[in-house]
């Protein structure tokens, strides 16, 4: 033991006894709270100003950042990888404050939407719908399975979910938000303990159904759709996500915000030039729109009678959930097609850069080809169909 290095604390210790233990031991007093292994060494419970350190190490982290420009799916990317990990060590230890947890919350939430500043009503989604959409996809808390990649405080809740289920009770209220098979709602629940995912299909129910029988079919569909693995390309899913929970500001959300410039925010969409600028209308319902995906279709042999928004994500519905080579492409498209088309009306509204129907479809043709050169298919009729389409060269063929 290195005495110049060895510090003795008490703590609820009288002090005669302390004086007879400090002329035994040849040790200095220190006193808390000192920092240990850098965390803070505390005699009684974690206290928010202990945990200032921690919330000021983040904050740091964010300002390091903000100046530099980076994309939504840039700075998605850092607070998964950095920022939501600074925490884990001192969750290892301690018991946060949940006061502590809020202040992150904050930090991450202002860099992702605001550059680092905290900024209300800056935040296109509610943090609560970004960690839904990120940590569940659309299952279950209690259905969820734990990934590889996961940080380690979600894989400990996940890990406890056996010994804590029979105490968390789901309030029903109108059953649109309690899981109809995983949440404990009724005295003979959870359902899924007695059933089994082959009969419920067989019924005619589906895996994300919900107490009130009433589903809706676009709901169900952007949660499959969202459910895009890794091989997608971050700032075209960042931006579909967007779009599906209609949380970009076209011209028409602007204007129902800012009611003192009405008069100014009334301008027909830049795409096609004749009808409002809104978000129902942008995708799909604007000629251009259409012009577009058509063009898509029919450069790359993707069959399609989708004439709408609601129509495309319907005719995805079926096969999103797999990972054959027409989900595979259908998700890269739609993706490309929805951020690129976001771009171009942003582009000829601030910029007044144009390109024509084709220009654009062009371009995400070949984003999308490029993509596909880097995956590694299982050879088949369909790889073969899919190569003659996009012009891929043979090396594309693996078996895996």
């Amino acid at each position: 033991m290195s005495l110049p290095k060895s510090t003795a604390f008490f703590c609820n210790v009288l002090n005669h006894v302390k004086i007879a233990i400090l002329n035994v031991l040849p040790f200095k007093e220190g006193s808390l709270p000192v920092k240990y292994l850098g965390v803070p060494l505390v005699s009684s419970r974690l206290m928010l100003q202990d945990c200032r350190v921690l919330v000021d190490k983040v904050k740091k982290r964010v300002d390091d950042w903000k100046n530099k420009f980076l994309s939504f799916a840039g700075r998605l990317q850092l607070i998964n990888s950095v920022i939501s990990s600074l925490h884990v060590y001192w969750c290892s230890v301690f018991i946060l404050p949940s006061r502590v947890i809020l202040d992150i919350e904050q930090i991450m939430r202002g860099f992702l939407w605001s550059h680092g500043t905290v900024q209300k009503g800056k935040a296109k989604v509610a943090w609560d719908v970004w960690v839904h959409s990120y940590k569940l996809r659309g299952k279950s808390f209690w259905e969820v399975q734990p990934a590889g990649n996961v940080s380690w405080c979600w894989r400990k809740l996940l890990q406890v979910r056996t010994l804590l289920r029979t105490f968390f009770w789901h309030k029903l209220g109108n059953g649109n938000l309690t899981s109809a098979w995983f949440d404990l709602w009724c005295d003979n629940g959870p359902l899924m303990d007695n059933l089994t995912p082959r009969m419920i299909t067989s019924a005619g129910f589906q895996m994300n159904s919900k107490v009130f029988m009433r589903f809706c079919i676009m709901e169900i569909g952007y949660g499959q759709i969202l459910g895009i693995p890794d091989w997608c390309i971050p700032k075209h899913s960042f931006i579909l996500w967007l779009v599906m929970l209609k949380k970009l500001k076209p011209q028409d959300m602007l204007r129902s915000w800012d009611m003192s410039s009405s008069s100014s925010m009334d301008v027909v969409c830049p795409l096609c030039e004749i009808t409002p600028d809104s978000h129902n209308h942008l995708f799909f319902d604007c000629v251009y729109s259409t012009q577009v995906w058509s063009l898509i279709c029919a450069k790359t042999q993707l069959i399609t009678s989708a004439v709408s928004w609601d129509d495309i994500v319907a005719e995805i519905i079926p096969f999103a959930h797999k990972n054959s080579i027409k989900s595979v492409v259908t998700k890269l498209l739609l993706a490309a097609f929805v951020y690129f088309l976001w771009n171009e009306r942003n582009s000829r509204l601030f910029a007044r850069n144009r390109r024509s129907a084709g220009q654009l479809a062009e371009q995400i043709t070949n984003t999308i080809r490029m993509k596909l050169i880097t995956f590694r298919f299982k050879k088949s009729r369909k790889l073969d169909e899919l190569r003659i389409a996009w012009s891929l060269p043979s090396y594309v063929i693996h078996d895996r």
